[in-house]
């Protein structure tokens, strides 16, 4: 897998990433977005007759996607879970959701190994509908609900999450 800083999906390495100010919903929404950026980059890499370029997109993307879960998971999730109470909410729906997703995600990287770039297609289709259910989600309900519980945080999340050395 490709190394990246742990900043989730080069959001803060982006010059049109929001700032501060712009608020919880709009940066992770970005990231999103940057990792959909990503995935048009794999798939026009399929279409290159290039293993090495397929291989290289695939693991940037994968990479990308998994330091936004881990970012998720390991700073958002629990400061939500514990200003709110609520343990057993939506976030363990996304945990779960983020769990197949990290599957579909193996089976594409080794796809790509194989130089199967018919496989990482029809694979990506369906993370790409399951990413897009999950991406709803969290930007029209944990999103907005994080950011109500969040609000004084929010300045020390982002720190947090946009360090290159975040520990995540």
């Amino acid at each position: 897998m490709t190394e990246i800083p742990k900043s989730c999906c080069h959001c803060s390495q982006d010059k049109n990433a929001p700032s501060i100010s712009d608020g919880l919903v709009a940066w992770f929404t970005h990231c999103h977005r940057k990792c959909d950026e990503l995935w048009s980059e794999v798939e026009s890499a399929t279409e290159a007759d290039d293993p090495a370029l397929l291989v290289r997109t695939v693991g940037e993307f994968s990479a990308a996607t998994q330091s936004h879960f881990d970012i998720e998971e390991q700073e958002l999730f629990p400061r939500f879970e514990s200003a709110t109470g609520m343990r057993m909410g939506p976030t363990v729906v996304m945990r779960q959701e983020h769990g197949q997703m990290r599957s579909i995600l193996a089976m594409i990287e080794s796809a790509a190994a194989a130089g199967d770039a018919e496989t990482v297609l029809e694979q990506g289709d369906t993370l790409l509908l399951l990413t897009q259910q999950h991406n709803s989600k969290e930007e029209q309900v944990l999103y907005p609900l994080s950011a109500q519980a969040l609000g004084n945080q929010w300045e020390e999340l982002h720190a947090c999450v946009t360090s290159p050395d975040t520990g995540v």
